[in-house]
């Protein structure tokens, strides 16, 4: 596994394309596990709830959805961290396709 080290903060919000450059999402959460002392990135979430979980609104915004008569289809894909490209942290792209992500939530 190849190490890098840069700041995370920068990817959230960052536009994601797959490996055909078809756009799959914007990075909204990236979770990680201390491992030996270091913090290892676990996964990306990319999508629309991944917002709202990273804002803890999760419920309060499904609330306000139904209550104005909206439908509550906010997905979000799981990204494992060997499926995202970091060659170039501004330009975040997937080693797969969009498709070829799992929905969670």
């Amino acid at each position: 596994m190849k190490r890098r080290r840069f700041h995370l903060e920068l990817l959230l919000g960052a536009k994601v394309i797959d490996r055909e450059g078809k756009f799959a999402g914007h990075i909204e959460e990236v979770r990680a596990e201390r491992l030996d002392g270091e913090t290892v990135v676990k996964d990306y979430l990319l999508g629309r709830g991944a917002l709202a979980q990273r804002l803890s609104i999760t419920g309060l915004s499904t609330q306000a959805i139904s209550l104005l008569g909206g439908r509550n289809n906010v997905v979000t894909h799981r990204v494992p961290w060997d499926k995202m490209d970091l060659s170039d942290p501004r330009r975040p792209r997937l080693t797969c396709r969009a498709e070829e992500m799992e929905a969670v939530g």
